[in-house]
């Protein structure tokens, strides 16, 4: 059911994080990471949950411009994750 309601929520994840780099909202930038941050704790654990912690952390208007690609390697690292979770639980 988990892997279900990730998999479901992965595209507006995505989007949610475009948008809010667009926008220049690290306070958005935060809740998204957190919300990730939150289903990874019940999904994996391990290093994209402490990646996504790290991203959560440093979601202040100074390090945005970091961030872009730090973010786009996380989004294709939930990615991974979600076919990874598709397979095992298909």
């Amino acid at each position: 059911m988990l892997v279900g309601l990730f998999s479901a929520d992965l595209p507006q994840i995505h989007e949610e994080f475009a948008a809010a780099l667009a926008a220049g909202d690290a306070a958005g930038v935060r809740r998204i990471a957190h919300r990730v941050v939150g289903t990874l704790a019940n999904l994996s654990g391990g290093p994209l949950l402490e990646y996504g912690r790290d991203i959560e952390e440093l979601s202040v208007p100074e390090n945005l411009p970091i961030l872009g690609p730090r973010i786009d390697a996380f989004r294709a690292a939930l990615d991974e994750l979600e076919q990874r979770l598709r397979k095992a639980f298909a």
